[in-house]
C-alpha cells in the first residue's frame, strides 16, 4: 500500500534512526515541544493532590465562557485522539475524506469504526498547497465527513476557516472535523 495513505504511527525516532530523541521535535503526536510552560516550583502543591471534577464542569464551563458557547455543547476528554476516536463511532461516519499526508490517527479511527477512507492528495512538488476549493467539493460530495489537521501535520499546510465555512456552507449535511492541535505555531496566532 502506498505509504503516503497508510503508514504506522511514530514516535520511535530514537529506535528508527539510531539516534537519541532528545535533540528531536516529534510531531507524530499531539504534544507539545514548548512544556513545560511555568516553573514546577510555582505550581500549588495542593492542586496536585485534587483529581480534577469527574464530570468536566470546571473544564467546559471555561471554555464555554471563553468562547461564548453553552456548557452543554462542551465535551472534557482525555486529550484531542480521544475525540479523534470518538466522533466518527459516535456520529456513524461511514465515508470520511482525509488529507494525504496528515496525521496517521484520523484514518486509523475511521477504519476502527468501520468507515471507508478516501484522500485528497497534498502534492510536494506543488508546496502541499490545498487544492482548489471546487475540487476539494467535488471530492466531499460522496463522503459523510471531512477531517483535517489545521495546520495539518506533517506538511503544515493551513486550512483556513473560511475554506471550511464555505464547504460547510455547500455541504450543511456533512460533518468538518478541524483539529488545530498545532495552531499556536502559526506565526499570526495571537500571544
Amino acid at each position: 500500500m502506498n505509504s503516503l495513505y497508510y503508514h504506522e504511527h511514530g514516535g520511535d525516532a530514537e529506535r528508527r534512526f539510531g539516534t537519541k530523541s532528545s535533540g528531536l521535535l516529534d510531531f507524530s503526536v499531539n504534544i507539545s515541544p514548548l512544556f513545560p510552560l511555568q516553573d514546577p516550583l510555582a505550581i500549588d502543591r495542593d492542586d496536585l493532590q485534587a483529581y480534577p471534577s469527574i464530570d468536566g464542569k470546571g473544564v467546559c464551563g471555561f471554555y464555554a465562557r471563553k468562547f461564548g458557547l453553552d456548557a452543554a455543547s462542551v465535551i472534557a476528554l482525555n486529550g484531542a485522539v480521544e475525540g479523534i476516536y470518538l466522533l466518527p463511532r459516535a456520529l456513524g461516519i461511514r465515508r470520511m475524506l482525509l488529507l494525504a499526508p496528515s496525521f496517521y490517527e484520523y484514518g486509523r479511527a475511521a477504519r476502527i469504526a468501520g468507515a471507508e477512507t478516501g484522500f485528497v492528495e497534498l502534492v510536494a512538488g506543488e508546496g502541499f498547497a490545498l487544492p482548489a476549493i471546487d475540487e476539494l467539493a467535488a471530492r466531499l460530495q460522496s463522503y459523510d465527513a471531512f477531517f483535517v489537521a489545521n495546520p495539518n501535520n506533517p506538511t503544515g499546510t493551513l486550512f483556513p476557516p473560511e475554506v471550511t465555512m464555505a464547504l460547510a456552507s455547500r455541504f450543511p449535511d456533512k460533518w468538518f472535523f478541524v483539529d488545530e492541535a498545532f495552531i499556536q505555531f502559526q506565526p499570526d496566532f495571537p500571544e
